[in-house]
């Protein structure tokens, strides 16, 4: 903007309020009313109940003896068992083979269910290396209260009736196929809470005469009508499955989701599952009929309806984050593949994409799944990209999440998509909020920005973040930069409220206002146009560029809210309207700075200045 010519204008010395009421009736739900009546000022960030330091202590512990004891191979063909602080495996005796099938996806003649999580809609962790290991789990679990499925395809629904899946993808001619055309291996590292039946009475499951278990399904798609004999059963589509004998485990609680982790490995000619459940774990060895270790390239994890195309129907507000770690002997990241799942087998949960994948000591993606979205502490903001045909709906939830629920008719499916933006989201680092986020599209850029004024802690104080997405860009397309301070693209003050963001079309400039201490107003905005640096910082009231220096009148009050900013289009003028402190005699004061331009050769604004009252 260079110099901009602002002018004061004091256009309000009393206003009446009048109270207007708003109705709005949509078929989208993301906060139940609780949470909107809680009484949580606009600025919001609740920090979580400490843990008590005993329980939290074992917990770590725990955590570090089920990972430790995953890594030691299971010493033959069997079933095992370990209760913690256990130093080695336990064998058990095997429960009988399940006889269940827990499908592939996209089969068109066993009705699968559409618009939800699996049925080939998940995202699947992919090397281009092997993979010998990978390990499923649900690091944060929100909102889940209730869940309900068919047991063994057969309704009614019943409570609990779910299972975690650990798949590979679909491999070419496995030895068992025998050269079959077409033939593909595919293997299943399962946990079912139904699937088994009971080895002595009094076993506990969710309904009579079937038990939780641990087990391996094999299976040679394409294989043809006729299978190889024992075990191998058909499916009555051309395709050959078994089940391997089962580790009997006890019902899980799907509120404990975050306490479980599924792992599958290959190698050594054998393949092995083990369930790892608080201080308890279950592991099964089988013989690598499929010779995995050959194959294995890449694994979906998630929970699903348990056996026979059936569908894990959670509540209302359930959101879950979905890991899926693996070992390939790298510290690659894998690829995130959309619309990778193999499994037909589904839940009612959306996915929040986009998936995010890290390399490391594990290497996994990460992405969330949610009925709704957790629930909302304020918000939300409404913002339409136009250029993606997409409306968005952004809300703040606990602990200065933001959450982005967003309408995408173009996206296929039932349309509605969910993101979470911050804290581990689609812009991993970018801290928790303060506040809600003002969602801005920067356009003819192509690029939409969620900007917020970040919790002040790590060091941070009244910094402004923003993420944005900007598909045009290369490489990752979700962005992060700081706005203000140490670190940001502008030194600008700290921010004590804001930011309000305006595109300025007319000079291709995008403008993030916020207002600092003592009533100050500043303007960090971003101007390709202009020569050196892009950015560039103002003040805008109280001594700023409306100040008697720069206009020759009395400068612009304090502020005492954020300012409103406005492009008056077709008139070149950008406005600065805030509600004035009550000070020096103003009372109810409403102050507008208005920015105007004019044809000056240097490409500057010219100023001028006029007061209405």
């Amino acid at each position: 903007m260079g110099s901009p010519n602002f002018a004061r204008v004091d256009l309000i010395a009393a206003i009446r309020a009048i109270g207007a009421a708003f109705i709005f009736s949509a078929t989208l739900v993301i906060a139940p009313a609780s949470a909107q009546t809680s009484g949580l000022p606009p600025t919001v960030h609740e920090t979580p109940a400490r843990p008590d330091r005993a329980a939290e202590e074992l917990r770590q512990r725990q955590k570090a003896w089920r990972a430790a004891l995953a890594q030691r191979k299971l010493p033959k063909k069997g079933c095992f068992a370990a209760k913690y602080p256990d130093a080695d495996w336990q064998e058990i005796a095997c429960g009988p083979a399940s006889t269940h099938p827990n499908g592939p996806a996209n089969r068109p003649a066993l009705k699968p269910r559409p618009d939800a999580v699996g049925n080939g809609a998940d995202f699947a962790a992919q090397t281009s290396g092997l993979i010998a290991k990978a390990e499923g789990s649900f690091p944060v679990v929100l909102g889940v209260g209730s869940e309900s499925g068919d047991v063994l395809g057969k309704s009614p629904a019943v409570a609990g009736a779910w299972m975690l899946q650990l798949n590979t993808q679909f491999f070419s001619n496995p030895p068992p196929c025998k050269n079959a055309s077409g033939c593909q291996g595919w293997v299943q590292f399962l946990y079912s809470q139904s699937q088994c039946t009971p080895t002595t009475s009094g076993q506990p499951g969710i309904e009579s005469g079937t038990v939780p278990c641990v087990f391996i399904e094999y299976w040679m798609l394409n294989f043809g009508p006729t299978c190889p004999g024992a075990p191998w059963i058909s499916d009555g589509q051309n395709d050959c499955f078994f089940n391997t004998a089962s580790t009997i485990a006890p019902p899980q609680n799907v509120e404990n989701l975050s306490d479980l982790v599924l792992t599958g490995s290959t190698g050594g000619g054998q393949d092995q599952v083990i369930l790892s459940s608080g201080a308890q774990m279950f592991a099964l060895a089988n013989d690598s009929v499929l010779e995995l270790s050959k194959s294995w390239k890449a694994v979906e994890f998630n929970v699903f309806g348990d056996c026979c195309l059936s569908q894990a129907v959670f509540n209302e507000g359930t959101t879950l984050l979905v890991n899926a770690a693996i070992d390939d002997g790298t510290r690659n990241a894998p690829s995130c593949e959309a619309n990778a799942g193999t499994t037909g087998e589904t839940n009612n949960l959306l996915l929040a994409s986009p998936c995010t994948a890290t390399g490391g000591e594990s290497p996994k993606i990460a992405f969330w799944e949610s009925l709704g979205g957790p629930p909302a502490v304020t918000g939300p903001f409404v913002n339409t990209y136009a250029e993606h045909d997409q409306q968005h709906f952004v809300y703040l939830s606990a602990n200065g999440d933001i959450w982005d629920a967003f309408y995408c008719p173009q996206c296929g499916g039932p349309g509605w998509r969910l993101q979470l933006i911050n804290d581990g989201g689609v812009a991993p680092d970018a801290p928790p909020a303060a506040s809600l986020p003002f969602v801005n599209v920067f356009f003819g850029h192509d690029q939409q920005h969620f900007a917020y004024l970040a919790t002040n802690e790590n060091g941070r104080n009244g910094e402004i973040w923003d993420a944005f997405y900007c598909p045009r860009c290369s490489g990752n397309p979700w962005r992060l930069q700081t706005i203000n301070g140490p670190g940001g693209v502008t030194n600008g003050p700290p921010a004590v409220a804001g930011p309000f963001i305006d595109t300025y079309a007319e000079h291709d400039q995008q403008h993030f206002v916020y207002l600092a201490a003592n009533g100050e107003i500043w303007d960090a905005f971003y101007c390709p146009g202009c020569s050196g640096n892009p950015w560039r910082l103002q003040q805008i009231n109280d001594g700023g560029v409306t100040g008697r220096e720069a206009t020759g009148r009395p400068n612009a009050p304090p502020a005492a809210s954020l300012p409103f900013v406005n492009v008056y289009s077709g008139h070149d003028q950008q406005h600065f309207a805030y509600l004035a402190t009550n000070a020096d005699g103003r009372n109810g004061e409403i102050w507008d700075a208005i920015a105007r331009a004019a044809a000056a050769a240097n490409g500057r604004r010219s100023r001028s200045t006029a007061r209405t009252a």
